[in-house]
């Protein structure tokens, strides 16, 4: 389970995450919903121990985050906003180090996933276009089979057709009974892949709900607009 309880990160006024509390089980896809500057980025990087709390706390399976962050980086599968990768390095060596580091030996799933996202592991990252690079970072966040996945902002860059990809491969985790955290600014891609979703707004959780409630709401708003005009 991962688990925010009253959990703050504040950077000055208005800047930050506020009071987060909501918990994500086992099979299920929660979306966090905002745009730029809500909050997603850093409830992810709270996650990852990469940002210590003002106040409140969060747990991946009843670990502390801030306290036990190497060992949940073990179990955990994290795609950053801002991907840096080594530019010198082909694909394939990256995610082969990569893979390495996590005492992977097995490099079959790198290879599936490079085939179905369409990505040609043997470019220069330095030589690679946006969706390339990002596709690199999606294989180094899951080809270790983790228990946890993160994905911040996945479906930027990326074509129709890798979006559709993605989020099978989304799915395809909730099925292993895997717990996925997705930040997005993209409504018709948490729509495809959330069981639940947090809409922020400067730091703060404004609405928790079932995706199908967020979808009816949504629509029903529209109509109230589309009646007044």
């Amino acid at each position: 389970m991962i688990r925010f309880k009253n959990l703050t990160r504040s950077y000055g006024p208005g800047k930050g995450i506020y009071d987060f509390s909501f918990e994500v089980e086992e099979g299920e896809v929660f979306g966090l919903l905002g745009p730029a500057g809500s909050g997603k980025t850093t409830a992810l990087r709270m996650l990852m121990g990469f940002e210590e709390a003002t106040k409140g706390r969060c747990a991946m399976n009843g670990k502390d985050c801030a306290k036990a962050s190497l060992s949940l980086r073990r179990i955990t599968g994290y795609l950053p906003q801002n991907l840096r990768l080594p530019s010198e390095l082909t694909g394939r060596q990256f995610l082969k180090s990569m893979a390495q580091m996590r005492g992977v030996k097995n490099l079959e799933r790198l290879f599936e996933l490079a085939a179905r996202l369409n990505l040609d592991v043997d470019q220069k990252i330095g030589k690679m276009i946006s969706s390339d690079v990002k596709k690199t970072g999606i294989i180094c966040a899951l080809q270790h089979n983790p228990q946890v996945v993160l994905l911040d902002q996945p479906f930027h860059h990326l074509d129709p057709k890798s979006r559709s990809v993605l989020i099978d491969i989304i799915l395809e985790e909730k099925e292993k009974e895997h717990m996925v955290l997705l930040a997005s600014d993209d409504v018709n891609c948490i729509d495809m892949t959330c069981d639940r979703v947090g809409l922020l707004d400067h730091g703060n959780m404004v609405y928790i709900g079932d995706i199908e409630d967020l979808r009816e709401n949504m629509c029903r708003e529209y109509m109230i607009q589309k009646e007044m005009q």
